[in-house]
């Protein structure tokens, strides 16, 4: 098994800045990935769901993800998410991840198949003996529209770059029997954010967070605060999260995360058609919700809202 030291804390999942053409804006990803850095983040997750991977050409995956490396300059490990449809395509997509100097390969299901889970292990297991990056799993049904199952994800932790596994499945006692395969060591992040904590306290590493991608100081200090054994201050600062995770349902996802960023200044444009931005009578309940987070004295959150 490799070392797994860097998995670990928040990891934030960036939404992939656009300009009004709808192309790559490499200059507010640069931005946005500072911004996430200097407000304590321990990753950055880029070309996930947060960041419309589905949408992306490979040739914008790969424009976004150089100008993110570049632009972290090994401060802190970056995430890179390769999921394609077919094998073949997310090897090529992860040869190029690992060739432009990502930490990381964040892998889901390949989406819209339905495959089998035995289908599932070799497609995981070809993608691992075609890297030498580790790899960490991404079990998010509603997206893939498959679960990957305890079974199967103990058999794949035993391949040597197969390392961890982010569940957004929601159902915690899956996520539990994730994480009796910590013995082996094999990390386990928390995908749902409304269960960071919770799932610190059942032994997870940290979480990958899309909350994180827009309100980075606040989650992270959920995970610090758990570390120095402030459990008090760790629930509140959950706690103080919640409705903005809540607040989700303002939009299709990402629009929440994305109108979030560009009202404190950080201009990551709309989402990719068919999803739209925010209705203006949902973007005043949005401000809002900031605008309390802020009262709350919750660092950078609201204190630079147009």
């Amino acid at each position: 098994m490799m070392n797994l030291s860097p998995i670990k804390g928040i990891i934030a999942a960036m939404v992939t800045p656009f300009t009004e053409e709808q192309r790559i804006n490499k200059e507010a990803a640069r931005k946005l990935v500072d911004y996430l850095v200097k407000n304590g983040v321990h990753g950055i997750f880029a070309v996930g769901g947060a960041g419309e991977f589905s949408t992306l050409e490979f040739e914008e995956k790969r424009e976004l993800l150089e100008a993110v490396i570049e632009e972290n300059n090994g401060r802190v490990p970056i995430y890179a998410g390769t999921t394609e449809v077919t094998t073949a395509d997310t090897i090529a997509l992860t040869k190029l991840a690992q060739d432009i100097g990502a930490d990381m390969i964040t892998l889901m299901a390949p989406y819209s198949i339905g495959a089998s889970q035995d289908e599932l292990y070799n497609h995981f297991r070809t993608v691992a003996s075609n890297t030498s990056l580790p790899i960490v799993l991404y079990n998010h049904p509603t997206r893939s529209g498959v679960n990957l199952s305890f079974d199967l994800v103990s058999r794949l932790s035993k391949i040597d770059n197969i390392v961890g596994i982010k569940d957004s499945s929601g159902d915690f006692s899956l996520t539990v029997d994730y994480l009796g395969l910590k013995s082996d060591g094999f990390a386990v992040l928390e995908g749902i954010d409304t269960l960071i904590l919770a799932g610190l306290v059942y032994g997870a590493q940290g979480s990958i967070s899309s909350t994180a991608g827009a309100v980075p100081s606040l989650v992270v200090k959920i995970y610090q605060d758990f570390v120095k054994g402030d459990y008090k201050s760790a629930l509140e600062a959950q706690n103080t999260l919640i409705p903005f995770r809540k607040a989700f349902s303002l939009g299709t996802f990402p629009a929440v995360l994305k109108e979030t960023l560009n009202m404190m200044g950080i201009n990551v444009g709309k989402p990719r058609l068919p999803v739209k931005g925010l209705l203006p009578n949902d973007k005043e309940k949005l401000r809002g919700i900031l605008e309390n987070l802020a009262a709350q004295q919750s660092p950078n959150v609201g204190s630079s809202l147009d």
